[in-house]
């Protein structure tokens, strides 16, 4: 399996970016199902917008190789990191100027469904089947905490700030983490 990571067409307006977005990932064929966007602050290259696409200075695609199986999800880790969750139970940071996998994390007894950066060095994971959530040191490629508590998979996690993590499962709920502890 592969993940493509493509520069989007920066033009006025910035007129319906999920559509343009989800289009272009329907033409890779992929079983593409999260998109995420960032605001301006987020990325200092756009100025003036409250949604964007996020912005890599790449070539116009790259496709990065190495998972073994359905590349669940991706998020930007800085302006030269990605990393990517897949259904072989692994994470992958990626470089993105060299193309290079640097870390593969593994500690998901299956596959790991949403990856999201926090704060620091820290990257946060969920599982759709083994129901925990994993929090990483992008650095060494350690797991620095295991959260349960969900009763069913993990499908989305998100940062809230710097200590917050939110993640929503197939059980049904929200859960709001603190992961200072």
């Amino acid at each position: 399996m592969s993940v493509v990571v493509s520069q989007p067409d920066i033009g006025p307006g910035f007129i319906d970016l999920e559509r343009q977005a989800r289009a272009r990932l329907r033409l890779h064929g992929a079983e593409a199902r999260f998109i995420s966007f960032g605001s301006a602050a987020d990325h200092k290259s756009l100025q003036n917008t409250q949604m964007c696409c996020v912005y890599l200075q790449l070539p116009r695609s790259r496709t990065l190789r190495g998972h073994t199986d359905s590349v669940f999800s991706v998020c930007v880790m800085d302006g030269n990191r990605l990393a990517s969750g897949s259904g072989d139970s692994t994470i992958k940071i990626w470089d993105t100027t060299t193309g290079g996998c640097l870390h593969t994390l593994q500690g998901h007894t299956y596959g790991v469904s949403s990856v999201c950066m926090m704060d620091g060095n820290r990257l946060a994971s969920g599982s759709g089947v083994d129901s925990t959530i994993k929090i990483w040191d992008t650095s060494s490629g350690g797991c620095l905490q295991t959260l349960q508590g969900h009763t069913n998979g993990v499908i989305s996690v998100c940062e809230m700030d710097g200590n917050r993590l939110a993640s929503g499962s197939i059980d049904s709920t929200v859960k709001i983490w603190d992961t200072s502890r």
